[in-house]
């Protein structure tokens, strides 16, 4: 058993010490968008290259909440996500990277996996953005990006309560 804990441990050690080692010729370090390596598929700091990165069948999102005063979820006639010169963000192979439900659940798609493919490791700000009725009543910002695999929200609100009557 002490042995086997023993091996355990150095394994272990040696994952660790594989991710502070760049894979370039000692040029990339963590959180400057190193190169990556280690154990977990990935590596263990962002990468420059997705080649052979191997992505779990996860789809991830970053949502937004919609209520109102009382805490009940608000059904908008719109919901919009522009990037940062105001324009809405296309489509990506046929699929949408942002949407909401008719299903009146107040939750809301800001950004979704499909904008992965054309954006591994980069980050931008985009804009969500409600309507009721014609009239904005939200615009918020958020700070978003994606690895190799999957998005994931920087910065932005998880959810926001609307004021006005419908």
């Amino acid at each position: 058993m002490k042995k086997h804990f023993l091996i355990g441990l150095m394994l272990l050690a040696t994952g660790f010490g594989a991710c502070n080692k760049a894979i370039d010729g000692g040029t990339t370090s963590p959180g400057k968008g190193g190169g990556g390596s280690g154990i977990a598929p990935g590596g263990c700091f962002p990468r420059t290259d997705c080649a052979g990165v191997m992505c779990t069948a996860m789809f991830a999102t970053v949502g937004l909440e919609v209520r109102d005063a009382a805490g009940a979820p608000i059904a908008l006639d719109a919901f919009v996500v522009t990037d940062a010169s105001g324009n809405p963000l296309p489509m990506n192979n046929g699929q949408a990277v942002y949407g909401y439900p008719n299903n009146g659940d107040g939750n809301y798609t800001v950004i979704n996996d499909a904008w992965v493919q054309g954006h591994q490791n980069t980050n931008m700000t985009v804009h969500a953005k409600g309507y009721i009725k014609g009239s904005e009543v939200f615009n918020l910002p958020f700070g978003v990006g994606a690895d190799c695999c999957h998005v994931n929200k920087i910065s932005g609100q998880d959810f926001v309560t609307i004021t006005t009557q419908r």
